[in-house]
């Protein structure tokens, strides 16, 4: 079936361009054009549902995102690229907060709508049903409070955990600067990283992904973060949303190691994460800056229910308990990981899982049970002679 797709530009010449350019990519798209501002869009998102909507505007108002995001909230279907001169830090936070998937600078050069279109359509053909008829994976973020919280130690153990279920399990680490994530799981040298794959972005797709990734376990692999801050600061948001699109298609769960700082990479992967975990430790430090991150990821639309409270290393002898940060915090519950510093060090040090080298820790035991709520373990039958004449039933 080919792509509905709605073009809605000042003028009927200045949306010619951008029909020839989506039809180098995609001879087959049904294409209509529309001219008009965001109130026709508004319109076309209602009456038409296209699969795709490109809306060319010049200054954008706070009203115009407003607008356009009323209209996008009962059409989840509809992926929307702006293409504006406007490019102000208020303009682009106030277009990823309205659900907008792009916004390409005007005036077009460099190819850059058709990165645009064609990054739109790899999510589309990831998103709902793939051709296997699988469920697009769950994406699953862990965000630290601060920093040594022990998020990373937890998401690759939890990932780690899920992998152990028979799910195929991608890990991402997105802390661009200083992540270590591969060092968690691995003790294989990392030959290629997300930065590589940035490098490549023009024929990024699922075989180039998973090419460049470790494999850490049967059913687990991770990408690893850039090498040096130069590598980071080549890796741009649409290609960390573009890799998230392509994972979710060809791995059940999806765990994101997370910076600290939400910058806009963070905020494209957290917008399609179905679960953010907020790690923290029960001092007064953590939950200063607790508090602080939760406000600012309010303030950004994240709702309270998306987000859930990790309490790691918890001792029942500490000054603050996990009751006191639920309490300021105000989160209802808070998932509890006991304190077991040698047990932990150990494997970090050794790039062992936590599950493989002491599964009877009481750290252990408690993210295999988280793992559990998440994909619950088969326990069959066990087969005896004494079952067999129905005794012991």
């Amino acid at each position: 079936m080919s792509t509905k797709v709605s073009i809605v530009s000042p003028t009927l010449a200045a949306s010619q361009s951008l029909v020839r350019d989506i039809q180098t990519l995609e001879r087959t798209a049904d294409v209509r054009v529309q001219v008009g501002g965001v109130e026709t869009a508004c319109g076309e998102i209602a009456k038409s549902s296209p699969d795709l909507l490109v809306v060319e505007m010049g200054d954008v108002k706070s009203a115009d995102l407003h607008m356009l995001e009323q209209a996008l909230i009962n059409r989840h279907g509809t992926s929307l690229i702006l293409l504006t001169p406007d490019r102000s830090p208020d303009t682009l936070l106030g277009a990823m907060r309205a659900g907008i998937r792009e916004v390409v600078p005007m005036p077009l050069m460099n190819g850059e709508f058709k990165a645009a279109y064609a990054r739109q359509m790899d999510r589309m053909r990831a998103t709902g049903r793939t051709a296997g008829g699988q469920t697009e994976g769950d994406v699953i973020a862990f965000m630290p409070t601060k920093g040594g919280a022990g998020a990373t130690f937890l998401a690759t153990s939890f990932a780690h955990a899920l992998s152990t279920r028979s799910k195929r399990v991608a890990v991402i680490d997105l802390n661009l600067v200083l992540g270590d994530a591969a060092i968690f799981l691995s003790e294989k040298p990392v030959t290629a990283t997300i930065a590589d794959l940035a490098q490549q972005e023009k024929r990024l797709d699922g075989a180039l992904l998973e090419s460049v990734m470790i494999q850490c376990g049967e059913h687990l692999w991770l990408l690893a973060s850039p090498e040096s801050p130069d590598s980071a600061m080549g890796v741009r948001a649409e290609t960390v949303a573009h890799i998230i699109a392509l994972a979710r298609n060809r791995y059940d769960y999806v765990v994101l190691d997370m910076s600290r700082s939400p910058d806009n990479v963070s905020l494209r992967a957290l917008d399609v994460a179905k679960t953010v975990y907020m790690v923290a430790q029960t001092n007064l430090p953590f939950l200063h800056d607790a508090k602080r991150q939760l406000a600012f990821l309010n303030e950004l639309g994240y709702a309270q229910g998306k987000l859930e409270l990790v309490l790691n290393r918890v001792d029942k002898r500490g000054a603050l308990t996990p009751a006191d940060f639920r309490k300021t915090l105000r989160f209802d519950q808070a998932r509890e990981i006991p304190n077991s510093y040698g047990a932990v060090s150990y494997a970090i040090n050794h790039g062992l899982p936590i599950l493989r080298h002491l599964p009877r820790d009481p750290v252990a035991r408690a993210i295999n049970a988280w793992a559990e709520e998440w994909v619950p373990a088969v326990h069959e039958a066990r087969s005896t002679w004494l079952g067999g004449l129905g005794i012991g039933r």
